[in-house]
């Protein structure tokens, strides 16, 4: 069983083996599923023969002829992959403000959402446990509509990544602690975004069938 994501959105897709070679297995798949996996660089793989999950490198993916060839495997523990609740990711570019006591504003870009944590990305980095307070825009039903959120935030991870399109940044994970009225208006755009991108993914298949 191949685990992996879509913007956030889980995915599961049971695959066979088709092939092994000295460093790669091949691996074959409904070439319909296998286009959500296809903009990924790793795969996790899931069996009942391994005591733990397997991270590898996705080496080449054919969706095509419905094949995955796959390297570099190692176990990993199975909390890696496991997030609860579901982090999706915006569509569109949303700017947040972060505010600390006697410290000037700075601002992040969101790279993911749940009820509980989001990831931001920036250019400067935040030490753990560092508190501060988040200042967000949630896009609403309507276009151009907006609700102005403001909780607060606890670092939990920085790491710098290089981003293809904009350089050095660092990837921040937060864990947020909104009230009721915050919560409810994170948890509406979730599930709005989580139909979208479920559309998207049917789109996919649809195009390939």
């Amino acid at each position: 069983k191949f685990i992996n994501d879509y913007k956030g959105i889980p995915l599961e897709l049971n695959a066979t083996v088709s092939n092994v070679m000295t460093n790669t297995v091949m691996f074959s798949a409904p070439r319909y599923k296998l286009a959500s996996f296809a903009s990924k660089k790793q795969m996790f793989i899931q069996n009942d023969l391994f005591p733990e999950i397997i991270k590898s490198k996705i080496k080449e993916i054919d969706i095509a002829r419905g094949y995955a060839v796959l390297t570099d495997f190692e176990y990993v523990n199975t909390l890696m992959i496991e997030r609860k609740p579901t982090r999706i990711q915006p569509e569109n570019l949303i700017e947040i403000t972060l505010r600390k006591n006697g410290d000037a504003d700075v601002k992040a870009e969101l790279i993911d959402i749940s009820e509980s944590g989001m990831g931001i990305s920036m250019i400067t980095p935040l030490s753990a446990q560092t508190k501060v307070n988040i200042h967000v825009q949630i896009p609403g039903k309507g276009a151009s509509t907006y609700s102005k959120l403001e909780f607060l935030g606890i670092t939990v991870y920085t790491i710098l990544e290089n981003n293809p399109n904009r350089g050095m940044r660092y990837r921040i994970g937060m864990q947020i602690f909104p009230d009721k009225y915050a919560k409810q208006i994170i948890t509406e755009y979730i599930s709005r975004r989580q139909a979208e991108l479920l559309e998207e993914i049917n789109k996919s298949y649809q195009s390939l069938q």
